[in-house]
């Protein structure tokens, strides 16, 4: 028999099973382009793109002009003026600033402040570690309240104790956050006396070891934690009283019931496992939610985190610390919630074939 022309050992290419061609390497990295992972990547970054365009467009709406602000305070000359107009690139057309401050935010860029005349970063490293420790303080108290609630709603669905911890949860996610800051304020450092009014460290305090000094801290910690905790603990709590009241009627809970397992047994070993899911997706975008809540929170506080920050900002009209503030907590609350997607389609399957 003559071989064809066109076999592969004519052409001299490599066979056997172990050889893969390159239809099947592009149908591979086809597949992962169009993965789950990969589509909510895609998403993340169309998302940031779009945040940013309006963080640029947003904050040169507000009135009155930066470099004013700035020559006002310095009584500058009128070369001077535009000089300092020059320097920060405010004389420049506004898709030139725009196209600039997107080429800044690839480079990792913050820019110059206008108000400190430092960079950017310099001010969001102190205020960005300060505003994680808050939230993750509160976060703890989240999760400890919250799921305590849920579980004992959940598994006394239809008595009292159900009724009243459902509004109780209710009400508390009603709340303005600064009004229960004030609130928390007036009692236990005003009437009181227990704990510190503001800031997050005591004025001109002299620390003998790193121990008072985390005291002091976590003494200040207390009430703007609890006024970010009471405000956020109703959505936990009612997220986790919903998911074990489904699952308290599924199969494998009538079925662990009829083997005559202890109620506690049942509540924590098949009850409380599968109704953590949803309950754990939410922490996840609670965290990113928190970080862009807590501005009303240190503001009360005096907390020196992103919000304080922004909100100092925002009276001098510092654009290059907004916009960076306000990116920072973005890409936080866009990776949290990228994150919480990723995590949820690995436990179920139907998200990632949808």
């Amino acid at each position: 028999m003559v071989a064809s022309v066109n076999s592969p050992s004519d052409r001299g290419a490599p066979t056997g099973p172990g050889v893969v061609g390159a239809p099947a390497e592009r149908k591979v990295r086809w597949r992962w382009a169009r993965s789950y992972p990969a589509r909510r990547v895609l998403q993340a970054l169309i998302t940031l793109f779009m945040v940013a365009t309006f963080n640029f467009w947003l904050f040169r709406m507000l009135p009155g002009d930066p470099a004013r602000l700035i020559a006002r305070e310095s009584r500058l000359s009128p070369e001077a003026f535009e000089q300092l107009r020059e320097s920060f690139g405010l004389n420049e057309p506004a898709w030139q600033q725009y196209l600039t401050y997107l080429t800044k935010i690839v480079r990792f860029d913050t820019g110059i402040s206008f108000k400190a005349r430092m960079p950017v970063t310099d001010l969001l490293k102190p205020a960005l570690s300060n505003t994680l420790i808050l939230t993750g303080a509160a976060l703890v108290l989240i999760f400890v309240f919250g799921l305590a609630f849920g579980i004992v709603a959940g598994w006394r669905r239809g008595t009292r104790t159900d009724t009243s911890l459902t509004l109780t949860a209710l009400t508390l996610w009603s709340l303005p956050t600064f009004w229960v800051g004030l609130i928390l304020v007036l009692l236990f450092s005003i009437s009181l006396g227990l704990l510190p009014v503001a800031g997050i460290r005591s004025v001109a305090a002299i620390y003998r070891t790193p121990f008072d000094e985390v005291w002091d801290v976590l003494e200040h910690l207390v009430l703007p934690a609890a006024t970010i905790a009471i405000v956020s603990v109703g959505s936990i709590a009612l997220i986790m009283r919903n998911s074990l009241a489904e699952v308290a009627d599924e199969d494998y809970m009538l079925a662990a019931r009829a083997r005559g397992l202890r109620p506690r047994t049942i509540l924590w070993r098949y009850g409380v496992r599968n109704a953590f899911l949803p309950t754990f997706t939410l922490m996840a975008l609670t965290l990113g939610l928190l970080m862009a809540g807590t501005i009303q929170t240190e503001v009360v506080f005096s907390w020196p985190g992103l919000g304080l920050l922004m909100y100092e900002a925002v009276q001098d009209r510092d654009l290059p610390l907004l916009e960076a503030a306000f990116f920072v907590i973005a890409v936080i609350v866009v990776i949290a919630t990228m994150v919480a997607d990723l995590f949820y389609s690995r436990l179920d399957p139907r998200i990632r074939s949808s």
